[in-house]
């Protein structure tokens, strides 16, 4: 049984597509924003909306689906690529309406343009949009991005193609994973988001808030300003399987199933619910069934070592059916990233490239790990593109790899690209390609071809006249470190660098960007939330490489200065911070005066995720001074606060109580520190896990 062979979806997330649906049939937009964490059925909820699309009312909106790009290793790509899923999208909606005769015709004639004509190959449709802009605007220019006055010249021509194509036929954008995108994929989202209710469109998008909140995603500026748009952008929260939900699934799984009470609630305790585990462990159930030939629980099933009790144990069990072979092609594929590619993997497994496809489509349908999404434009040819079915395979076959595998496939890939960046004719194309050869040089040690590449890249990126990407190109440029060869210490690459971020700040000196126009959420607190996340991260930095000192210098300077540009939240962050960095230096007096002065602040304005934070911290000042009544007294409150937040911060709690009960010899740790790691194996947080529990 397949998982999305039950109905899984819950009556409200279909309730809301559906009112959105028969608005745009009206010509009234709107954006859904799903958030999940990895195995909670964000994709399949996408690709349920999507069938939605087509089994409705004639006449059938277009709809697309594309991803953004996860990292690379540890090389976050997808900033780096300016409008990438508006380009995806736009390639898509020009080959269907190609496709569509009729419909084509109809929209050339009524707009005038023969870019239509020809289905745009990698890198043209930057210079497609600047067509389909130009024509719509002289069409239509009441609809326009001229109606918003001054505003990034590439993100208005973008909008204004997408609206002339939802003008035409209305238009259904799915965008997974958008807490990878880049900075003007999000400014674009913004400037639809203030006047969608007038456009036949729809757009629905993912997003992880663990990565949002890890990651300092541009996207947590679009979910702010969003806030005030509640008729027009609205949230989907996907939450875990309730009970009934599970009992449902496992009827529909195994044949004349008893219910049977405890092997429910077993598998609930095991999974929290998350509809990816809870795959997972039946999947292990279907080959090794649990229940006797009678359809009674096994007596053995609760004392069984076998049986696996996490969805890594469960799901390692499933590889254990796989052959060598199997295994090892599916790391391979891991290596080009959560999308790969019958182009590259053919190269890597030395094989021809219909080979190779039989090999994937052999794994896709007896494992179901993998599947395809159809050809795609990769790297400037059309290649049947596949993807991994959950995020979490593909970081376990990735780390699967022993470290000298890691570096040969990346090394491998990485000269495959170099080969086919030499070869290209087009500079757009060997623009393309520059980014995801930079990514896989990093990850493989080539340093030189990563900065040249970045540099290339960046050049390319200029003429989308977006600053924030330049300095993205900067920040990554500048953090790959090279072995000093010039005495001078100049870098000649690294000045056309700079100078292409002077040149790009000064371009959006001179502009509005759409921050900056219609926008009910002031310039200042945009900015004052950028420099927050920036501050942040330094001192998490400071703290990280044992500048305590410093770490708390800059929050202290930082609260001073801007005392009233600060939420709660964010004060109560740098407080906590401030304690923690006191702490690890021994100053316990300072460390205590800052919570003294935190804790007051919470008292004249309570902010929940605030107290957990500083209750956090203070608990664990307080079991160092031997204050354990006192430590155990913040945790139990920040327990009680922390059922309505984030797991993120319920599992921060849970570990510090476990901790703090190890140290006190509690029989009750071992109960803290297992509900700490479900929430940890939930979050995909293995990292922590190791490094927290014992």
């Amino acid at each position: 049984m397949k998982l999305n062979e039950i109905n899984i979806i819950e009556p409200g997330y279909e309730k809301l597509f559906g009112e959105c649906l028969n608005e745009l049939r009206k010509g009234n937009g709107s954006i859904i924003c799903v958030s999940g964490e990895t195995g909670f059925g964000k994709t399949h909820l996408l690709n349920y909306f999507q069938e939605l699309v087509v089994a409705g009312p004639k006449p059938v909106p277009t709809a697309v689906s594309v991803q953004c790009d996860a990292p690379i290793g540890t090389f976050k790509i997808g900033n780096l690529q300016p409008m990438l899923p508006f380009s995806r999208a736009i390639e898509k909606i020009l080959s269907k309406t190609r496709e569509e005769k009729s419909a084509e015709k109809k929209f050339a004639k009524s707009i005038g343009m023969t870019i239509l004509a020809t289905l745009p190959i990698a890198g043209e449709v930057f210079y497609a949009v600047k067509e389909l802009s130009k024509d719509w605007r002289q069409y239509k220019k009441d609809k326009s991005s001229l109606s918003f006055g001054k505003i990034n010249t590439v993100t208005g021509e973008y909008y204004d193609s997408i609206v002339s194509f939802a003008e035409n036929v209305p238009i259904v954008i799915f965008i997974d994973d958008i807490h990878w995108c880049d900075i003007q994929s999000v400014e674009l989202l913004s400037l639809f988001a203030q006047n969608i209710t007038k456009i036949p469109l729809v757009i629905v998008v993912t997003f992880r808030k663990s990565i949002l909140q890890s990651h300092a995603s541009p996207f947590n500026n679009f979910l702010s300003q969003s806030k005030s748009l509640k008729n027009s952008v609205y949230n989907i929260d996907i939450t875990g399987f309730s009970k009934e939900q599970i009992n449902n699934y496992i009827k529909s799984t195994f044949k004349n199933y008893k219910v049977n009470q405890q092997f429910e609630e077993w598998i609930y305790a095991q999974t929290d619910g998350i509809p990816g585990s809870l795959h997972e462990f039946i999947k292990y159930f279907e080959n090794k069934s649990p229940f006797d030939t009678h359809g009674n629980l096994k007596s053995d099933f609760f004392t069984d070592s076998n049986i696996p009790t996490t969805v890594q144990t469960a799901f390692s069990q499933s590889v254990k059916n796989l052959t060598d072979e199997e295994t090892n092609v599916i790391s391979i594929c891991s290596m080009e990233g959560r999308e790969f590619t019958a182009y590259i993997i053919s190269q890597l497994l030395n094989t021809d490239i219909l080979t190779a496809i039989k090999k994937l489509r052999s794994l896709q349908n007896r494992t179901g790990i993998i599947r395809s999404i159809g050809t795609q434009m990769r790297y400037g040819i059309k290649t049947t593109t596949y993807e991994f079915t959950q995020a979490y395979y593909h970081n376990l076959f990735e780390k699967s790899l022993e470290y000298e595998e890691y570096i040969a496939l990346h090394s491998q890939i990485a000269s495959i690209l170099r080969q086919r960046y030499e070869e290209a004719e087009s500079e757009i194309l060997k623009q393309e390609i520059a980014p995801y050869l930079a990514a896989h040089s990093a990850e493989s040690g080539d340093k030189e071809t990563a900065k040249s590449m970045l540099l290339i890249a960046a050049q390319s990126a200029q003429k989308f006249g977006n600053a924030g990407i330049i300095q993205e190109y900067y920040d990554n440029y500048t953090s790959i470190e090279m072995p000093e060869t010039d005495d001078s210490g100049t870098n000649p690459e690294e000045n056309v660098l700079k100078e292409l971020l002077r040149k790009s700040q000064m371009i959006n000196q001179e502009q509005n960007l759409v921050e900056q126009s219609n926008n009910e959420i002031s310039e200042k607190t945009k900015n004052d939330t950028e420099d927050f996340l920036a501050v942040r991260k330094t001192i998490v930095d400071y703290y990280h490489k044992e500048n305590y000192k410093s770490a708390t210098d800059l929050a202290i300077s930082y609260l001073e200065s801007h005392s009233n540009g600060l939420t709660v939240s964010d004060k109560s962050q740098l407080y906590a911070m401030i304690i923690k960095s006191y702490i690890e230096s021994g100053e316990l007096e300072n460390a205590e005066k800052y919570c003294n002065i935190a804790l007051d602040m919470l008292e004249k304005n309570p902010d929940i995720v605030g107290e957990s934070f500083v209750y956090n911290v203070c608990s664990i000042l307080f079991s160092i001074k031997k204050q354990n009544d006192k430590a155990m007294a913040f945790l139990s409150d920040a327990s009680q606060k922390a059922l309505s937040l984030p797991p993120e911060l319920r599992l921060l709690t849970l570990s510090n109580i476990a901790i703090l009960m190890d140290k006190n010899k509690s029989g009750n740790a071992n109960k803290y520190y297992d509900a700490a790691r479900k929430v940890s194996s939930a979050l995909n947080f293995q990292e922590f896990a190791s490094d927290v529990f014992k």
